[in-house]
């Protein structure tokens, strides 16, 4: 009999909890330095993942963010990134 296979998880840079990969979105930096949400979740460039726009604020605001992304981060740039997860019509389940 196969193995079934694991979900993906992933954790949370502003609480640090593991969830499915499918919950949560994905932060990137382009190449050329621009954030961006990733809603695809395989589009080039290093991914942070957060699971609300609370979540991804809290991770600015502590350079979690920057961090995880290996770059510094543009002052306002998380902040209409979360704003735009905010307003986003998606599942409340997973923001």
């Amino acid at each position: 009999m196969a193995d079934v296979p694991a979900k993906k998880l992933r954790t949370c840079i502003g609480c640090s909890q593991k969830r499915p990969k499918a919950q949560l979105a994905r932060i990137i930096a382009t190449p050329e330095g621009n954030l961006r949400w990733d809603r695809g979740g395989k589009a080039p460039g290093r991914g942070a993942y957060v699971c609300s726009a609370a979540c991804l604020r809290r991770a600015a605001g502590k350079s979690q963010l920057a961090r995880a992304l290996r770059r510094p981060v543009p002052e306002g740039a998380a902040t209409a990134i979360a704003d735009e997860l905010e307003n986003a019509p998606q599942c409340a389940e997973a923001r």
